[in-house]
């Protein structure tokens, strides 16, 4: 069942398959050999008190678990935060990314279901490969989510990292439809779009470490966003600059309609 207040869609690219296949060739065989189980699998954190107005889903990175979230302290930082949101870490693993039912299953078995409890605001907090796969959503299914966060996001190989660097830029690149998978051209053209401020358009937030190998893709994309939605903290492709990204995020000004009122407030 497709949600009610669905919006056209763009068709999905064809060789969704081959998304991050860069990636996928560096994959561990244990990682390779998960099951894409259907339904995907989940872990729902409600909030307390419950039912809260704004949900976060959280997808993994490429080497990370569902639980992980929950151990690396993101859910207690949640919490502490006063973000009446609940929250669903969802196991999208490698898996579903090479068998490309990735957007399917985020769509059939997470985002529509929520939209029909009725939540008021949705976003996807998606961390490295799971960024790309916010992303994506976002390009094939635009208008289904009310805010994206991403956390070191992959944004394709170096080929057309520096396609865009040479273009001077997001707005000023042109899809040469020679540099880089499809997959990887479809992240760039999602960030013409943001570029262009569409009305439409969800709020986008970028979280990341300075020492990121992935950083140059960051600033680049980080270059068409307003400064208070980047958040660069100190650190590479790991944890510690994430969980200080997160922090910052559950503390802006694009979560006020999430956060519970203060005691002076009330």
């Amino acid at each position: 069942m497709e949600p009610a207040n669905e919006k056209p869609a763009t068709k999905p690219s064809p060789l969704l398959s081959l998304v991050l296949g860069g990636l996928a060739g560096l994959a561990p065989s244990c990682a390779a050999l998960r099951p894409a189980r259907e339904p995907i699998p989940a872990i729902t954190y409600p909030a307390a008190p419950s039912p809260a107005p704004c949900l976060l889903v959280l997808l993994p990175g490429r080497w990370d678990r569902v639980g992980d979230f929950e151990r690396r302290g993101f859910l207690a930082d949640l919490r502490a935060a006063g973000v009446a949101a609940d929250a669903v870490a969802v196991d999208a693993h490698l898996g579903y990314y090479r068998r490309g039912s990735i957007l399917t299953r985020l769509r059939q078995d997470v985002l529509g279901p929520a939209r029909r409890t009725g939540y008021r605001s949705i976003w996807l907090v998606g961390i490295s490969m799971g960024g790309t796969g916010a992303i994506l959503y976002d390009f094939n299914h635009p208008g289904e989510v009310d805010g994206i966060f991403l956390i070191a996001p992959f944004l394709g190989e170096t080929t057309i990292v520096r396609e865009v660097e040479r273009a001077g830029g997001v707005s000023g690149w042109q899809d040469s439809g020679r540099a880089g998978q499809p997959f990887e051209r479809e992240l760039w053209r999602w960030a013409q779009r943001i570029a262009a401020a569409d009305s439409d358009r969800p709020p986008v937030l970028v979280g990341f470490g300075a020492g990121d190998d992935f950083a140059p893709a960051h600033r680049l994309l980080a270059r068409v966003l307003p400064p208070e939605r980047v958040f660069v903290e100190p650190g590479g492709h790991d944890w510690r600059p994430w969980q200080a990204a997160w922090r910052r995020f559950l503390a802006s000004e694009e979560l006020a309609p999430c956060r519970r009122p203060t005691a002076a407030e009330r």
